[in-house]
């Protein structure tokens, strides 16, 4: 059904019907978002007398702006940043190559500080004070509010720039800013070497004076110690004692348990009436060779007797091969010779016999108890050798300890004393320094001088046009957008057919009424031929 409209210029919907802005009218379906966009713009076209109305006043105040406001006129320059020898600005710790970017910050910071920008303003001339107004105390903010400091990236390069109403007046400021920062730079610079110099200098008679009590120290500990050579060849003499005493110690214990041991076998044997020869042997050859002769016959008393007997037996011997030849067996002096031969043979057994009785009651009474007694003498005097060796080594066990506990002393001195002497020499090589670069001013280099320029940046006619274009533009739309929101008329056939998304077959125009009454009232029947009815 075609909305009823009423009889102005423009058909309006009826109240029962609901009318949606075009603007704000449900995108089909399938269609794009483009054709959103399209029916704004459509009603944008249909209301362009609006858009133009918001693009002349914004032109309007664009143009009264620009007449009107105050002219700019800036100055920069460039300055470049440069490291002194011995500068204490930056930091020693990092040894890269953009140590210097990586302060760039902050000397953005210290130009635009009230410190630098007090120093600037000092006999400022009153022809130059046309940016200052008001208070004083109010003048750096309003200063810093027209500086500008920035740093290009990987660069050393501050730029600087001030915008002032006067362009000699910029480039003086520009001026006096740069004074009081190398002023105020080379001031901290000083100030910090100066103090730095002091903190080494006591730093460095701190370490003298640590490095002379070890010095004292290791002298004593030296010369109490004793110890000789150096370094890791460093030994004392009480160890070297302690070594040869240990290895006479090990070969005193063995002795002292090789003697009980024979102490104990003889002292068994003598009990038990054992065989004392073997134990006589290991005690001395001497006495185990004398007593081997003694028991086969050899005393000293009967070496000429028995000797007489061996050689009248030697000769018996001689004999009876010589006889034995002529003779037979049984021959009278065959067999006298035999019986000599006998009687010397049993003569020489029973000597043997007598003699080896005699030694051995002799070794039971008078050898046993001697070898008995040496015995003990032998195991007391290795005893009271191991035991004097003992307490020997635990003596020099002692002083070795003490002599080891001052050698751990004496490298920890040593060692910390060559950390103080390292760390001397660095302070007094950072002294130096310090000292060479002491008068030494903050360098920096200026790349480009600040000039006059007599041509405004602000307020720039491309940016206020821009900015009028921008803002006329937006708030004609938003115009636009809230009278299609607020307006519920169709201005064209156009507009309806949008708005009810089908053809329009045919218009029908408003209709006077016939002054009749039923059937006569029928515009097709009053008027057959008109336009309406057509």
């Amino acid at each position: 059904m075609l909305p009823r409209v009423d009889p102005g210029n423009s058909a309006r919907l009826m109240p029962h019907d609901e009318y949606i802005p075009l603007a704000q009218q449900p995108v089909a379906s399938g269609s794009s978002p483009l054709a959103g966009l399209f029916r704004f713009l459509q009603v944008v076209r249909l209301r362009k007398g609006v858009m133009i109305c918001t693009l002349l006043v914004s032109g309007l105040l664009g143009a009264l702006y620009f007449v009107t406001a105050d002219r700019k006129y800036e100055s920069s320059t460039e300055l470049l940043v440069l490291q002194p020898p011995g500068a204490q600005v930056l930091d020693e710790s990092d040894p890269s190559a953009d140590a210097i970017e990586k302060k760039m910050p902050t000397f953005q910071k210290i130009i635009q500080s009230d410190t630098v920008l007090n120093d600037a303003m000092k006999g400022l001339p009153a022809e130059h004070q046309v940016d200052l107004v008001g208070d004083p105390i109010d003048w750096p903010d309003q200063l810093r509010s027209g500086l500008s400091v920035s740093a290009a990236r990987k660069t050393d390069i501050l730029d600087i720039a001030y915008r002032s109403k006067s362009p000699e007046t910029a480039v003086e400021i520009v001026n006096r800013v740069i004074n009081a920062y190398l002023e105020v730079m080379t001031r901290t610079n000083r100030s910090s070497r100066a103090t730095d110099s002091n903190l080494i200098k006591q730093e460095l008679d701190s370490f003298e004076a640590q490095i002379q009590a070890i010095n004292q120290e290791l002298e004593q500990s030296l010369t109490t110690t004793g110890l000789v050579g150096y370094g890791e060849n460093e030994i004392s003499l009480e160890h070297v004692q302690l070594t040869e005493r240990n290895i006479a110690l090990a070969a005193a214990q063995q002795r002292v348990i090789h003697a009980r041991s024979f102490y104990e076998s003889v002292d068994r044997a003598l009990r038990n009436g054992e065989d004392i020869l073997p134990l006589a042997m290991q005690a001395s050859s001497g006495i185990a060779e004398r007593i081997q002769v003694a028991e086969l016959g050899f005393s000293p008393e009967d070496s000429q007797m028995i000797g007489n007997a061996l050689q009248k037996l030697r000769d018996i011997d001689v004999a009876l091969q010589e006889e034995s030849k002529s003779y037979g067996q049984n021959h009278p002096k065959i067999t006298r010779l035999r019986t000599d031969r006998q009687k010397t043979l049993q003569f020489l057994d029973e000597r043997r016999k007598a003699t080896s009785e005699s030694m051995h009651r002799l070794m039971q009474t008078e050898i046993g108890p001697r070898l008995h007694s040496m015995a003990y003498q032998e195991y007391l005097a290795a005893y009271n050798h191991e035991q004097r060796l003992a307490q020997e080594v635990a003596r020099l066990k002692q002083i070795d300890s003490d002599v080891t506990s001052q050698q751990r002393n004496i490298a920890y001195l040593r060692a910390k004393k060559g950390r103080l002497e390292q760390r001397f020499n660095e302070l007094v090589s950072k002294l130096g320094e310090i000292e060479l670069a002491q008068n030494d001013s903050f360098r920096t280099e200026i790349l480009t001088e600040p000039r006059i320029s007599r041509k405004p940046v602000s307020p720039k006619l491309t940016i206020v046009v821009l900015v009028c274009i921008i803002l006329g533009s937006g708030s004609g739309f938003g115009v636009i957008y809230i009278l299609d929101t607020l307006d519920d008329r169709f201005r064209s056939p156009d507009e309806l057919r949008m708005h009810l998304q089908v053809p329009i077959l045919a218009m029908v125009r408003q209709m006077e009424p016939t002054g009749s009454s039923g059937i006569d009232a029928i515009q097709t029947l009053a008027k057959p031929n008109g336009v309406e009815t057509e």
